[in-house]
Formats: C-alpha cells, sequence, structure tokens
C-alpha cells in the first residue's frame, strides 16, 4: 500500500470519528434548555407606577420551557406575583414573556443593582439570573396597559411640570388681576363716597346758607314795620 492510500485511510477514519463526536454533542447543543432573563425600569403611563419590567425568552432550538418562580433576591426573595400573569408559564422556542414588580416593593439599599437581582426558576429546578435590559423602545405593551421607558417617562413628566408651572402662574396672574380689580372697584367706591358725601355736605351748607338768608330777610322785616 502505497503512501498516498494509507494517508487518505487515517484520514477517512478522523473524519469518521468527528462526525460520530458531532452527533452526539450537536443534540446535546442543540436541545439544551436556554432561558433569557432581562430587567429594565419603566412607568405605566395611565397610573404612572414605576415598576421594574422582568422579560423572560426562550432562546432554547427546540425546547419548550416551563417558568415555575420569578423573584428579586435582596436580603430575602421577593417574589414577582402578578395576577394578570400567572406563574408557571410554559413559553415556545422564541417566545417572551413579560411580568412586573413596583420599584416601592424594594428596599431603598438595592435600587442601583436592581436590574442584575432578578431570578427565574425552570421546572426542572434550573435558576437563571438577570442582565439590565438595554434594547427596549421608548414605549412597549404589557398585559396591565402600555408602559414606557424611564427616559421616556423622565420627559412627559418635564413636560408635565412646565405645564404645571405654566398653569400656575396662569393662576397667579388671574388672581394678581382679581386682586388689582377689587382694589379698583374699592377705590371707585370710595371716591363715589366722597363725592356723595361731598354733594351732601354742599347740600347741607347751600341749606344752612338759604336758613340764613331767610332769618335775615324775616329780620329786616320786623326792623322796618315800625315806620310805616
Amino acid at each position: 500500500m502505497n503512501a498516498a492510500a494509507i494517508c487518505f485511510k487515517r484520514t477517512q477514519s478522523m473524519l469518521e470519528k468527528g462526525f460520530t463526536i458531532l452527533d452526539a454533542i450537536l443534540p446535546a447543543v442543540f436541545n439544551r434548555l436556554r432561558l433569557r432573563l432581562r430587567v429594565h425600569r419603566a412607568y405605566f403611563a395611565e397610573s404612572g407606577k414605576e415598576c421594574f419590567v422582568v422579560t423572560v425568552t426562550n432562546r432554547s432550538f427546540t425546547r419548550d420551557l416551563e417558568v415555575t418562580d420569578v423573584w428579586f433576591q435582596s436580603d430575602r426573595q421577593i417574589p414577582v406575583l402578578q395576577p394578570q400573569r400567572p406563574l408557571p408559564v410554559r413559553l415556545k422556542p422564541e417566545e417572551c414573556w413579560e411580568t412586573w414588580l413596583p420599584v416601592a416593593a424594594l428596599p431603598q439599599r438595592v435600587l442601583q443593582q436592581a436590574l442584575t437581582l432578578a431570578y427565574a426558576r425552570l421546572s426542572n429546578g434550573a435558576v437563571v439570573g438577570s442582565k439590565p435590559n438595554t434594547n427596549i423602545p421608548n414605549y412597549g405593551m404589557a398585559q396591565q396597559g402600555q408602559h414606557r421607558s424611564r427616559q421616556q417617562f423622565n420627559q412627559h413628566a418635564q413636560r408635565q411640570e412646565e405645564e404645571k408651572r405654566e398653569l400656575n402662574g396662569t393662576s397667579e396672574r388671574q388672581e394678581r388681576e382679581r386682586r388689582t380689580n377689587g382694589n379698583t372697584s374699592e377705590r371707585e367706591r370710595q371716591r363715589e363716597r366722597e363725592l356723595a358725601s361731598g354733594d351732601v355736605e354742599q347740600q347741607r351748607q347751600q341749606q344752612r346758607t338759604n336758613a340764613a338768608g331767610h332769618t335775615q330777610t324775616r329780620s329786616q322785616e320786623r326792623t322796618k314795620q315800625p315806620h310805616q
């Protein structure tokens, strides 16, 4: 047997062993359980409630996954239990599912790390930890209603604050105008009273003058009568 034939035989044997190994490995790779857990902070548009939104995605190629528990870990487990999003939930490949936990449910000291403190347990007992969800739109839909990202809500809150300040400014201007109009009306009423008082005094003075004139005339008449 020449050298070329020997080399071919060795290569063929190696390829056969390689394919045998791949046949054993690939099913395990493609059928292994792959769950992705992401968390972001958002507000519900209608209620304004701030929550941590947990997104669970089945990244397995061919297998369904059943999620039995979701929680946040601080000094104790804080379960994520939403009547609208009951557990357990079964996810098909590439299917995602969302739930949420109010920010107020977590201790203040862990809020900065909260995006990495969520965990999900599968039906086989495996536990997967979370990572921050950075690839999110400004708005999204959940079972409770439309929610918006923290950045979008901050912009909305800023607009609301500006509108509130503008409304307060308008109210203050209206109050100043009302007070000014009230002061003007009071001054006008005072002037009217003064004018009325002046007219009355003038009338009284005229009456006194007239009365004095009548008295003087009668006195003169009494004085002239004896000479007649």
